[in-house]
């Protein structure tokens, strides 16, 4: 009897600790379960911004895409006016040219001076 008394304390502490060993498991799964639930928050908001990122850098895309065409298109006409104001910096030394030969001549002398005895000059 007293053979059997100890075994059924000894099983009696055997379960006691059993119990508390699961009790201990519980609580960390419950733990764990609300980590998993944090967790699952914090991702869900990370995938929103996610989503949100994704929007944004498409939408930068697209005025990237629209300002390189505009940059182009600038840059194509700086090139054009570039040319066109060559052009007439050639023009306006070619009529200086005309002109200094012009006012060279004894043609051009001429004038002047009877411009100057007619009271004009």
């Amino acid at each position: 009897v007293s053979r059997l008394e100890r075994e059924k304390q000894q099983l009696i502490a055997e379960n006691g600790e059993r119990v508390n060993l699961i009790n201990g498991y519980a609580l960390q799964v419950r733990e764990l379960e609300g980590s998993v639930s944090a967790y699952a928050t914090m991702a869900g908001g990370a995938q929103a911004r996610v989503v949100q990122l994704e929007r944004e850098v498409g939408s930068q895309h697209v005025a990237i895409e629209a300002l390189t065409r505009e940059n182009d298109g600038l840059r194509r006409a700086n090139i054009e006016t570039h040319e066109a104001l060559e052009r007439t910096r050639v023009e306006v030394n070619r009529l200086n040219g005309l002109l200094n030969l012009i006012f060279q001549s004894k043609t051009w002398k001429l004038h002047t001076l009877l411009e100057k005895l007619r009271g004009r000059g």
